[in-house]
């Protein structure tokens, strides 16, 4: 394909990212899958638990899912888009649901919006592709 990263094992090297979900074997799974490409990853099983990570640690990818207890994905994209106005972390939402559009998703701030169960391998490209455009966009 066309305008797709290569991945190597270094490609989230020097990327902090955090995956949150309630479910914990997905978050043990991507958290492998992102850490193997050399990302530092953090987990997190809510969207209060992502916030106190996000006081304390400077994130560059966030993967959070859409339905969860308490928070859910959405307002945690909108409360990180409100307390990092600057320097955003990217927001990639993952659903099971047909409840949120995929423009929806882009217009509250989020990268993407994949459905649920999702490939590993899309997933892990499309975070790639937005963090090249990006990195060349700075360049």
């Amino acid at each position: 394909m066309l305008g797709m990263p290569t991945l190597s094992r270094r490609t989230f090297q020097g990327h902090r990212i955090l995956v949150v979900d309630d479910e914990a074997d997905l978050v043990e799974i991507l958290a492998e899958d992102f850490s193997s490409y050399g990302a530092e990853v953090f987990s997190a099983a809510s969207g209060q638990e992502a916030l106190a990570i996000l006081d304390h640690e400077p994130i560059t990818v966030i993967v959070s899912d859409v339905r969860m207890p308490g928070m859910d994905g959405v307002e945690l994209l909108r409360e990180v888009r409100r307390r990092f106005p600057q320097a955003p972390p990217y927001v990639f939402l993952l659903s099971g649901f047909a409840d949120l559009k995929p423009e929806q998703a882009l217009a509250l701030g989020s990268q993407a919006l994949l459905p649920k169960p999702f490939d590993l391998r899309s997933l892990r490209r499309t975070v790639a592709q937005v963090l090249k455009s990006n990195d060349s966009q700075r360049d």
